[in-house]
């Protein structure tokens, strides 16, 4: 990994990690997959707010593409814990960070530990002042094979905003036996988002020009206590128990021009779980197999109101309930040849309930907003109970000395929509014609992945690459439906070209294959140079399962591919004196156009001096090259014409910025203490698939 506390916030930070990309909207990306579970200390994160967790609150981070069956399923790709930090050391210890950078954000952090005897301090503490600004263009043409312009458009969006926020963290280990360990975490977080965009589109060939003025505050507050209990009993046995509470509450304000729009969203999760662990006698001399079983009830709930325009609301609440359990079993075989397997059995119960009665049809009948609000409390209920079992196999085969390591992985994963994709309700208001709306009957993904990988240890370095093959069925993917206003209303109609309005939601409408290779080293080219570099390629096939030819729109069927690649170099100037470069590059072909490269490139000097102190001058995207540039192109056939809809979107979001920011040490920081372990640490064969 990078230096942490020079990478900024969380997103930097996982920017700089092999496979990772962070879009210029904040979406992370694990092998050119957006389906990742991200996870903070074990729980998991919505990815909306990375960019508020400060880089110096964090101690590392786990990447794991396939885990056993002992851990939650959800993502496509796999999942990124993000680990915080915590004490290390005995006695009194500590650091601060006060950070600036071009913009006008300010930043200061503070981490404390106490260790004395059988009682574990750590607080951690942070705030931030972040200012942002950017743009977007699009611009857009239907255009028929005759050659004949029919509309379009110019679109150009200028923004900028400010996200003010705070974390405190407070935990506690205690030790009142040497086999009894009894953790407690309390975290707290708020945060307010503010965005000023100004957007101008040109009509074509009409030549009108609109200005449409949009200021968004997003406020909330997010809460959490996690405790557990470990007993270690004889025969290394072990059983953990563990409950976690969490609660956010987020305010969303947007006005548009004359238009006003608020959400008040409430989401909780519980959870308790039981774990236990048996190390078993093998055959293979000096080595232990492992039984691990456990249990666990996890509860989410959602609730939303929402108001438009102080003339329609929408109140509704949607549930996820899981009830789990599981069996893994490490097994040596010989003492090279180890293998995992394991199942997890799920229970699942969805509900969703609207609390909203039909809006009056005496409002305004050109509304589209109210349109689709109106047409989405058509279905006001909704309820499922299913049940999914998850096997995993893992085989480990150690070649040898300086021969290297070769590991197989499979498991069946799944993808569950989040509020986002859930939440019945339109999403930016900036443009009248074009609507995002979510949908509460959307099924889960279901995902079979494996992968095969083979690491060695060489004379000029480490090396690991890994081939990988993912099945997905259910896809969730854009749906489009076509609509054209009448005198009172508005009506479906797919066959129409012009003066249309559009509808796009998430649905279960494909299948897709994906598989590709990944390749990663690290070496020592010299002794003042440490190398980091790899990358990885993705190829697809996106099928519809549509039984209707005209159900199947042009960007449901295709091939998609992805290649990311990534250098890190840290470079030892003087004893005190570090160069550290971050380069990286994605890019992606999809179903109906290209993504452009994007590409980034950060470099950071470190000075330490007097034994405490640091230094550190950043300057992010050098190259000002960290843009996001998509190109598509669809077209359908209406009465033997073909007509063409083209595309061309360019953002960014934050361009070249320097950051200057400053580290003071405190305390002895002596010698290490016993820590609780990874929250994915294996103890015997057959590892899971990871970094």
């Amino acid at each position: 990994t990078c230096a942490l506390p020079i990478c900024g916030t969380a997103e930097d930070v996982l920017s700089s990690l092999p496979s990772i990309t962070v879009s210029t909207e904040g979406e992370v990306s694990l092998r050119g997959n957006q389906s990742v579970n991200i996870m903070i200390d074990g729980r998991m994160k919505s990815a909306n707010n990375l960019d508020i967790l400060d880089a110096a609150m964090i101690e590392k981070v786990e990447v794991i593409a396939i885990p056993s069956s002992k851990y939650d399923p959800d993502g496509t790709a796999g999942i990124i814990n993000i680990i915080t930090k915590r004490n290390e050391y005995t006695g009194t210890s500590g650091k601060t960070t006060l950070g600036f950078d071009s913009f006008g954000s300010k930043t200061f952090s503070i981490n404390t530990n106490y260790f004395k005897d059988k009682l574990n301090l750590f607080t951690t503490y942070t705030n931030g002042d972040r200012e942002s600004e950017g743009y977007s263009k699009r611009d857009r043409t239907i255009v028929s094979n005759e050659n004949n312009f029919l509309e379009g458009y110019k679109r150009y969006s200028n923004f900028n905003g400010n996200g003010k926020n705070q974390y405190f963290k407070f935990g506690l280990e205690l030790y009142p036996e040497d086999d009894r360990i009894f953790y407690c975490d309390l975290n707290y977080s708020d945060y307010n988002k503010l965005k000023f965009d100004i957007m101008q589109t040109d009509s074509i060939p009409n030549g009108l020009t609109y200005i449409t003025n949009t200021n968004t505050n997003r406020d909330g507050y997010e809460r959490g206590l996690v405790a557990g209990y470990i007993m270690k009993l004889d025969g290394d046995r072990e059983i953990t128990i563990e409950t976690n509470s969490q609660f956010e509450k987020e305010s969303d304000l947007e006005n548009i021009d004359e238009l006003f729009v608020s959400e008040k969203e409430e989401s909780n999760e519980y959870m308790f779980k039981i774990d236990y662990t048996h190390p078993f006698a093998s055959l293979v001399l000096d080595k232990k197999n492992l039984l691990e079983i456990g249990i666990l009830d996890k509860q989410n709930g959602h609730s939303n109101y929402f108001n438009y325009n102080n003339i329609a609301e929408y109140d509704f609440n949607n549930s996820r309930n899981i009830l789990a359990t599981y069996i893994d079993v490490s097994y040596y075989i010989k003492s090279n040849f180890s293998l995992k397997f394991g199942t997890r059995f799920e229970n699942t119960i969805r509900n969703f309930k609207a609390n909203s009665s039909e809006i009056s049809s005496e409002l305004d009948d050109a509304d589209f907003y109210l349109f689709l609000i109106n047409k989405q409390l058509e279905s006001d209920l909704y309820n499922k109970n299913y049940t999914t079992i998850y096997p995993s196999l893992f085989f480990n085969y150690d070649l040898g000395e300086q021969k290297g390591n070769v590991k197989f992985g499979f498991g069946r994963r799944v993808e569950r929509p989040g509020n986002w994709y859930l939440s019945p309700l339109p999403r930016s208001f900036s443009e009248p014609n074009q609507v995002h709306i979510g949908n509460p009957v959307i099924n889960p993904e279901d995902i079979f992945k494996y992968e095969v990988s083979y690491s060695n240890r060489l004379r000029i370095g480490y090396l690991s690459s890994s081939l990988f093959l993912t099945s997905i069925t259910d896809v969730f993917d854009w749906d489009m439906d076509k609509y054209i206003q009448t005198e009172d209303t508005f009506m479906q109609d797919e066959n129409c070209i012009t003066d249309c309005y559009y509808a796009l939601s998430h649905d279960n409408i494909a299948k897709k294959t994906e598989y590709g290779v990944e390749v990663f080293m690290m070496t020592r080219p010299y002794k003042w140079w440490d190398l980091k570099f790899g990358g990885d390629i993705t190829f697809g096939k996106l099928s519809s399962t549509s039984n209707s030819d005209s159900g199947i729109e042009s960007d449901q069927n295709g091939n998609t591919s992805s290649t990311s690649l990534f250098a890190n170099s840290s470079f030892t100037i003087k004893e005190h004196l570090k160069l550290d470069m971050n380069t990286w590059m994605w890019m992606a072909k999809l179903t109906d156009g290209t993504i452009h490269p994007m590409s980034g490139t950060n470099l950071a000097l470190k000075y330490d001096f007097l034994n405490k102190f640091s230094f550190i001058f950043k300057i992010n995207d050098l190259f000002d090259s960290q843009k996001f540039s998509i190109e598509t192109s669809n077209q359908y056939i209406l009465d033997t014409i073909t007509y063409i809809d083209n595309m061309d979107y360019e953002r960014q979001r934050k361009g070249r910025s320097f950051t200057l920011s400053f580290d003071y040490r405190f305390g002895d920081y002596k010698e290490n203490k016993f820590k609780k372990g990874s929250q994915y640490n294996d103890r015997s064969g057959g590892d899971m698939m990871g970094y």
